[in-house]
């Protein structure tokens, strides 16, 4: 009887003689032996339980992908009232004394109209960072809320700019009505889980796929290089987001520059106009010929943007993969996920609190590792022991 506590001794025995093989091997072995009726429904669960095997085939927590937009998303707010921020590079450009350099760009997204802000940075530093900022408060405005990944510049920069707030709220009475509401709110995506950012991750691979594909090998100068990227963000904010018009009567195409400069043209005309001039001076000649470079890589720019907007992949479809049955709670025991090390290696830990999302569901996880708390996304660790 498959039921009975000594065939599952049996089957536990078969397990580990065997070395963790699968269900129908050890049905092979015990039925060599003895005749269980029923043994498939013995086996299984016997590998299905077994911490050895967890730990190599063990499948994640179901993660709650969202069906719907959060209200950050969907609210009528000012343009940059709400960001998506991250970094993208780096982008090599040549130094004043002909030496090859490297800069990086800081790419915010508008939430709710999809407009994008690009600043150069020079490096990774939180100085850097903290002007970059500094940039885009001044010509956008400051955002109440920014979503980012957990770069170390950006955590640094982000305490900075609060408590420079705070403090300026302290030592000014003149400002404290109007700064009294202005702190940053920031929300960092859980450290591994790049999918939590995706609202700003796929502006910057449209960015970053029409920018590379057009300067390709080529070295331009540092203004040069801001230059494009400034002619990147006015061909990215001048994309529609609403559908084209068909026929007469229906209106214009929404772009995400309407919001901020209702019906703005932000390119200049695509020719150079030739002089008929046969007595042009040698810098004159040298200046259109450096236009014309200048114009066709603006040309390659729009047309990289218009292949990737209407040939480009669509939206990501979730694999259907399997998952593990449990439910994530407080105590369970885990096997943590981590990229660049093969699963044998991968640590346990055990969670010490459920993060909950604005529509209830858990989606991260705070778990005890050694002696350090992290967070994790569920989808990322694998239980292995439940408490009762």
């Amino acid at each position: 009887m498959h039921k009975h506590p000594l065939a599952r001794l049996i089957a536990g025995d078969s397990h580990e003689s065997l070395l963790h093989q699968g269900p129908k091997d050890m049905a092979t072995d015990i039925q060599q032996r003895y005749w269980i009726k029923g043994i498939t429904t013995l086996t299984r669960p016997i590998r299905k339980n077994c911490l050895i095997c967890k730990r190599q085939h063990g499948k994640p927590y179901k993660y709650p992908f969202a069906t719907a937009l959060p209200a950050v998303r969907t609210h009528a707010c000012r343009p940059f009232q709400h960001v998506g921020l991250d970094y993208f590079g780096p982008i090599g450009y040549k130094t004043s004394s002909g030496n090859n350099g490297k800069l990086w760009a800081m790419l915010s997204t508008c939430l709710v109209t999809r407009a994008v802000h690009l600043e150069i940075v020079p490096d990774n530093s939180t100085s850097s960072f903290l002007l970059a900022m500094r940039r885009l408060i001044g010509r956008r405005g400051t955002p109440k809320s920014i979503i980012s990944d957990n770069a170390p510049a950006f955590s640094l920069g982000y305490a900075m700019i609060n408590a420079d707030l705070k403090s300026m709220i302290n030592s000014s009475q003149t400002l404290t009505s109007y700064l009294a509401s202005k702190e940053i709110e920031v929300r960092q995506i859980t450290p591994f889980a790049p999918w939590q950012g995706g609202v700003y991750e796929r502006i910057v691979a449209i960015v970053k796929n029409m920018f590379f594909k057009t300067i390709g090998n080529n070295q331009f100068s540092y203004i040069e290089v801001e230059t494009l990227l400034i002619e990147c963000e006015g061909i990215i904010n001048s994309r529609p987001i609403t559908t084209n018009p068909i026929s007469i009567s229906d209106t214009e195409a929404i772009r995400p520059i309407d919001f901020m400069l209702p019906l703005a043209e932000l390119s200049l005309p695509n020719g150079v106009i030739t002089a008929n001039n046969t007595n042009s001076s040698i810098t004159e000649r040298q200046t259109r010929k450096y236009l014309e470079s200048l114009n066709a890589t603006r040309q390659k720019l729009w047309d990289e943007f218009y292949n990737e907007l209407y040939t480009g992949k669509k939206a990501p479809t979730y694999k259907n993969r399997a998952h593990s049955s449990e439910v994530p709670q407080i105590g369970h025991i885990v096997l943590v996920e981590t990229p660049l090390v093969p699963r044998y290696r991968w640590p346990l830990g055990r969670i010490t609190e459920l993060i909950k999302s604005s529509d209830g569901k858990t989606r991260s996880v705070t778990i005890k590792c050694k002696s350090k708390l992290i967070q994790r996304a569920v989808n990322q660790l694998i239980p292995l022991e439940l408490t009762q």
